[in-house]
């Protein structure tokens, strides 16, 4: 049973699943240890614990593995929660990167991915087309297209990086539009740049991991060697792009996040900073609402956005005024 097909009360036998991550953790009141797991398959992830024998499970597991699960699904604090029996290895059965999570219709984005390229480099200045001309291109491209955007908060699927940029550089061009004096050029290619780091932080080989780079540095300092590594290449050839702009495009990645408390190193200085910022939370959020599970008319809890989330019902027919309505004249 795939994991998006998961519902409270469902069994499971022999399930392969892909092991995201796996960690020992004591118990908190008694002796001995339970293992704490993400699992991943196309459809998506969750999270799963195993109570018994979980030392031995433990040393037959790792990230990027295999596992063949069997147990229970239930709900546990508002989150669907695989309470596992058995796991075992199953790499010698199945290949890991078959298992990984990927955006629906990878290859219609990723044609609207090369258009936006295409169109923003159209009309952007010399200096910043070829920026993204620099970035944007061979193996660094490929890589781009296929990473996710996140390991788990938003967008943690192949692809979900390009879906993710993709929305969010269309978000700040129209955020941008609707302003005197904002600088739609710079704010757009900042939109596209500002995740860039995320392609050396994030490994999806066999499975969503931080990298040594990533875990030590983080995709916004990534991000802005980037872009540093770029310029210098540009300049190389005997292009004297500008040091404000490279100096502005860096500060949009180093403020992406907002405040610190978020893991921005800066506060956005600039209005194209905050478009970008904005833009960035908007596309998060949205994805973060549209991936809680429930029934249509109830709440469940998101741990991602840390609330409860209330699930519409779709099928509310619209209310249609009586043509004598007395409220008709009201001019509003």
């Amino acid at each position: 049973m795939r994991i998006k097909e998961l519902t409270a009360g469902a069994s499971i036998v022999n399930q392969p699943y892909l092991v995201n991550e796996v960690e020992l953790r004591p118990f908190r009141g008694k002796p001995g240890y339970y293992l704490r797991l993400v699992l991943l398959d196309q459809t998506g992830q969750i999270e799963a614990r195993v109570w018994d024998d979980a030392e031995v499970a433990y040393a037959n597991l790792r990230p990027g593995s295999v596992a063949l699960v069997a147990g229970r699904v239930e709900r546990f604090n508002g989150e669907l929660q695989l309470q596992a029996t058995s796991i075992a290895d199953g790499d010698m059965y199945y290949d890991p990167s078959g298992f990984l999570p990927s955006i629906e219709n990878y290859d219609i984005i990723k044609q609207q991915f090369m258009r936006r390229l295409a169109e923003v480099k159209s009309w952007a200045n010399p200096f910043l087309k070829l920026l993204v001309d620099e970035i944007f291109e061979g193996e660094f491209l490929e890589a781009f297209c296929r990473a996710p955007a996140a390991k788990y908060y938003h967008h943690a699927v192949v692809g979900g990086l390009m879906l993710h940029t993709l929305d969010v550089s269309e978000n700040a061009e129209s955020l941008a539009s609707l302003y005197d004096g904002v600088d739609v050029e710079l704010t757009v290619v900042g939109a596209l740049l500002h995740d860039i780091g995320k392609v050396d932080e994030i490994s999806c080989d066999a499975d969503f991991t931080y990298t040594v780079q990533g875990t030590m540095l983080g995709h916004i300092v990534l991000g802005i060697l980037k872009i540093r590594d770029a310029v210098n290449h540009i300049r190389a050839r005997g292009s004297e792009f500008p040091v404000e702009t490279e100096m502005l495009l860096m500060h949009i990645l180093a403020s992406h996040h907002g405040v610190l408390e978020n893991g921005s190193a800066k506060r956005p200085k600039i209005t194209e900073a905050a478009i970008v910022h904005h833009a960035d939370m908007a596309d998060c959020v949205v994805d973060q609402f549209s991936r809680a599970a429930g029934d249509a008319g109830s709440t469940s809890y998101s741990a991602a956005l840390k609330r409860q989330v209330y699930h519409c019902i779709a099928d509310t027919p619209a209310i249609v005024p009586a043509e004598d309505d007395e409220d008709d004249d009201i001019p509003y």
